[in-house]
């Protein structure tokens, strides 16, 4: 598996979603592998940025043979191999290589054009947890996200038909531009296939296959 360091640039993107690494201490895995390749020392929770200090904002680092409250939450977790990425909205990544987890960087900047190509809005409320799930998903990309906001525009969510958020509305969703409605949270790889047919081959596989 590639360990090459990701970059402070690529590691502020993993931070603005929120990034856990669970892995071990000991014991014959690719965990300290992946600690070398996100900068996150095996104590702690702070990823060691290029010069050797600390980044408190980094991926924090769960170890699921140290002590009991870290083996608990690794047990709740539903962790049972290690090392396990997970990036927020994009899900359990495993043991992956510096390429994937750019991949995953990346993944809701792609996902959000897709989503403007297909004309899509999300309908949410702001006291609802599963819309502000929904919106922290996307990081900094969510800044380019069609949103409407139910409790300060109810007239618009009536109008669309919106009885319960967050839901999604694409305009142009199918590849012969037909409408298509999503209802609930929807992490980013659901959204990136409801998506796919406004994106050309091409595009399609320069994102997959991007170093």
């Amino acid at each position: 598996m590639a360990s090459e360091p990701l970059n402070d640039k690529e590691l502020d993107r993993l931070a603005a979603f929120g990034t856990i690494l669970f892995g071990r201490k000991s014991g014959c895995d690719e965990s300290a592998t992946m600690r070398a390749m996100l900068r996150v020392p095996s104590e702690g929770g702070a990823s060691a940025a290029a010069d050797g200090t600390a980044r408190e904002d980094g991926p924090f680092f769960i170890a699921c043979d140290g002590s009991e409250e870290e083996q608990s939450v690794c047990k709740q977790a539903g962790i049972t191999e290690t090392p396990v990425t997970v990036v927020a909205g994009v899900g359990y990544l495993g043991a992956q290589s510096a390429k994937a987890i750019r991949a995953a960087i990346a993944l809701p900047d792609f996902v959000s054009e897709g989503l403007k190509r297909a004309e899509a809005t999300l309908y949410g409320s702001e006291s609802c947890s599963w819309t502000v799930r929904q919106k922290t998903v996307f990081g900094p990309a969510f800044e380019t996200v069609n949103y409407v906001e139910c409790n300060r525009e109810p007239g618009k969510c009536s109008a669309a038909g919106v009885s319960s958020v967050p839901a999604w509305h694409l305009a142009k969703a199918g590849p012969d531009g037909t409408p298509r409605k999503l209802v609930g949270f929807q992490p980013l790889p659901a959204l990136l296939q409801a998506t796919a047919s406004r994106f050309s081959e091409a595009e399609l596989k320069e994102f997959t296959e991007r170093d």
